[in-house]
């Protein structure tokens, strides 16, 4: 197993340990390998603490009429560029193109 690093590698071992302690927090009974760990809990803990400024993001873009969103019969919202003249609008969208194709 690597020792404590040094130098430029440092702030990301903090942020990493952040990382842990945060999601130690929220899951105090929470165990698991290295494995288990580099895979679920650091990407499980960002994709949680992204999700709510995204969320913060989209509706600030969303109050500059630069974004728009789009209700979807399933209960999911989607999010796009706003219609432009001769462009596609929220309305085009349709299952088909969730995945980032064009309508």
């Amino acid at each position: 197993m690597g020792g404590i690093v040094s130098g430029s590698d440092d702030t990301e071992l903090i942020k990493i340990a952040a990382d842990m302690r945060r999601y130690l927090e929220r899951h105090p009974k929470a165990m698991d390998t290295l494995e288990g760990i580099a895979g679920w809990w650091i990407p499980r803990q960002r994709y949680e603490e992204a999700r709510g400024k995204v969320a913060q993001a989209l509706a600030y873009l969303e109050s500059r009429g630069e974004i728009a969103r789009r209700e979807m019969p399933d209960g999911r919202t989607l999010f796009l560029k706003p219609r432009q003249s001769g462009g596609p609008s929220a309305e085009t969208v349709s299952a088909e193109n969730l995945n980032g194709g064009t309508p």
